[in-house]
């Protein structure tokens, strides 16, 4: 399948960015058009594990833990595959770097899986260290890589079917 032409755009722009920028970046993606954007970040080397977490957090979890949970196959798709792609990377400790926090208000949300299984054993064998107290701090984000500051990335993300405010300029 030829690679949708805003997915490549927005990962040469990323290919040239930190941690901290992609961070951002990820909490904005529309997930209907830019799961290949965000499986290229959390695959990055110094992919922060608040990134990453914040993106499995994001990935519906919970509806994958109640399907398994209820005897139900889940069906192949790219958002499934991101979620795997992050639990592997989690366990192999592939997220060295811990600076940033979770995406805002997804502080909870290891709460709310654990309330989701209801005592039942996790069928997703989730990791440890993401039911560890979110801390770490806000990513640095120059005013060249703010879509509420740059035309070129707020164009980026419009591209990709994501609401990023008024274009600047």
């Amino acid at each position: 399948m030829p690679e949708f032409e805003p997915v490549r755009q927005m990962i040469e722009w990323l290919a040239d960015q930190d941690a901290d920028v992609r961070h951002a970046m990820a909490a904005r993606l529309n997930w209907d058009s830019a799961v290949p954007v965000l499986r290229w970040i959390v695959s990055q080397t110094d992919c922060d594990a608040g990134t990453a977490a914040s993106i499995l957090w994001l990935g519906s979890v919970e509806y994958y833990a109640s399907k398994l949970l209820a005897g139900e196959r889940i069906l192949p798709s790219e958002e499934w595959d991101l979620v795997q792609e992050v639990l592997r990377r989690f366990r192999e400790g592939a997220y060295v770097r811990r600076e940033l926090s979770l995406f805002q208000h997804w502080e909870t949300a290891p709460e709310r899986y654990l309330a989701a299984l209801g005592g039942r054993p996790d069928p997703l064998n989730l990791p440890g260290s993401l039911f560890e107290p979110a801390s770490g701090r806000p990513p640095v984000v120059p005013e060249a890589c703010d879509p509420e500051r740059s035309a070129h990335v707020w164009d980026l993300l419009a591209s990709l079917g994501t609401y990023a405010g008024r274009r600047p300029g």
